[in-house]
């Protein structure tokens, strides 16, 4: 019998929604159930730095990559192996959206 275990990935998942944007670290094997081992959370509100245009705004970026930035502390402390991130659509669709997403990469390597 195999040991799935054995074949283990510690993944991080990045989840830059439009109210929060979540870490979570799991342990992944194939034909496993993820096994999460940590997780961190950070309200943002996007909503709220959003211009009338749908852009966003200076501030709502920064608050953006302070929570990447929180996240990826996580990420590195429990050494992930490969990272997953998303974000929602308010900032794809932003008219300033690649370049917020630029900025994200930039952040997460």
């Amino acid at each position: 019998m195999v040991n799935l275990r054995s074949h283990t990935t510690r993944l991080g998942v990045l989840d830059i929604g439009s109210n929060t944007i979540h870490m979570l670290i799991v342990d992944a094997a194939p034909g496993a159930r993820p096994d999460p081992e940590a997780s961190t959370k950070t309200t943002v509100r996007l909503m709220q730095y959003l211009k009338d245009d749908g852009s966003i705004k200076k501030a709502g970026i920064e608050a953006i990559l302070e929570a990447v930035d929180e996240g990826m502390k996580l990420a590195e402390e429990y050494e992930i192996t490969q990272l997953l991130a998303m974000a929602t659509s308010a900032i794809r669709e932003a008219p300033n959206g690649n370049k917020v997403l630029r900025k994200i990469e930039e952040r997460i390597g």
